[in-house]
Formats: C-alpha cells, sequence, structure tokens
C-alpha cells in the first residue's frame, strides 16, 4: 500500500514536472551558477594545464563550447515552456493509436500531448516547428551571458576576457540552435 501511495505521488511529480516550466528557470539559473563558479577560479589555465598537458588549449575551448551548447539548450526550453500540441486520436500515426485506444482512461480524455520540446509534430496533418522567436531569444540570452561571463574573468586573478572565448562559446550555442533547426526540418520532411 506505501508502495502503491509512493508510485503514485512519483508519477504525478513526474507528470507535473515534464508538463510544467517550474523546472526551467531554475535549471538555467543552476548552470549559470556552474560556469560563474568555474569562471571564477583563479589561475584556471594552470591547473587544467596540469591535467590535460597539450590539449589544454583545445580543452578549455571544447569545455567553453560545451558550456553554452547546454546553456542555449537550457535557454530554449525555458522560453518555450510546456508549450505542447494536442492530437485526438485520429490525428495519430497509425503506430501510436493502438496505444492510446488501449486505455480506457485515455479514450475519455481522447487526446493525446506531444511536447514541442521534441521538435516537429504532425497535427491533422499540418506541422508545428520550433518556435523561431525562441530559439533567436535563447541565442541573444547565451550570448549575453557569455559577454558577461567574459568581463567577469577580467576581475578574477590570473583570467583575463577574451572576445575569441566569447565567439567560441557562440559557436557552441549556433551549433545547437543548428541541430534544433535540422532535427525540426528533417522531422517536417519525414511522412
Amino acid at each position: 500500500m506505501i508502495a502503491t501511495a509512493g508510485n503514485t505521488i512519483l508519477s504525478r511529480v513526474t507528470e507535473r514536472l515534464s508538463s510544467s516550466d517550474c523546472w526551467r528557470w531554475p535549471a538555467v539559473l543552476a548552470w549559470m551558477a556552474m560556469i560563474y563558479y568555474f569562471s571564477d577560479q583563479p589561475n584556471s589555465n594552470e591547473i587544467t594545464q596540469h591535467f590535460f598537458g597539450n590539449l589544454n588549449f583545445w580543452a578549455r575551448k571544447l569545455a567553453h563550447m560545451s558550456e553554452y551548447f547546454i546553456l542555449f539548450l537550457l535557454n530554449f526550453a525555458a522560453l518555450i515552456g510546456p508549450r505542447a500540441v494536442t492530437l485526438k486520436a485520429k490525428d495519430c500515426p497509425e503506430r501510436c493509436r493502438p496505444e492510446i485506444e488501449e486505455s480506457p482512461c485515455r479514450q475519455e480524455k481522447a487526446a493525446r500531448t506531444v511536447s514541442f520540446a521534441h521538435g516537429t509534430v504532425q497535427a491533422g496533418g499540418k506541422s508545428a516547428h520550433l518556435p523561431l522567436p525562441q530559439m533567436i531569444k535563447a541565442l541573444l540570452l547565451t550570448i549575453l551571458y557569455a559577454l558577461s561571463d567574459e568581463w567577469h574573468q577580467s576581475f578574477v586573478k590570473g583570467r583575463s576576457a577574451s572576445i575569441s572565448d566569447v565567439l567560441i562559446d557562440t559557436t557552441g550555442a549556433v551549433i545547437a540552435t543548428s541541430i534544433l533547426a535540422y532535427l525540426s526540418k528533417s522531422k517536417k520532411e519525414t511522412p
């Protein structure tokens, strides 16, 4: 009985997290705090040199790109929020219809929700694309944070501000943007 209650609570929490945006902005802020923490380390180049040796330069630049790739994705997820398209059972592809029709609960609701976060979805023969304005806003937020991060580093002992690092950070965000756009386009073209 306790296990059943625990499973019910867990499923409700999971459902709430997946259908709401209560986790999105805290995740962005936590990731920004992590970037800030790493940027606040004095003489970090010497520390990483010890671990990476001759690959230190490339490891650090790859870390910059990766940090801002992820920051872009988190910003984008926060900006689009729990947007969804509701599909009626008749609009679902054949392969997912049995799953909907088997469940009495789902028959009562007669709907299925597909998240925008997974790219293009088909609803009644129409495609829904990733929202371009939110992609642009997420990219701008990410670039602004990269600029503020470099400015912050100019005050840290053994660190300096570098426009090339901002460009590398921006490259990570642009790669994430491009991947999302490509995935959205490729799903649109899939019958």
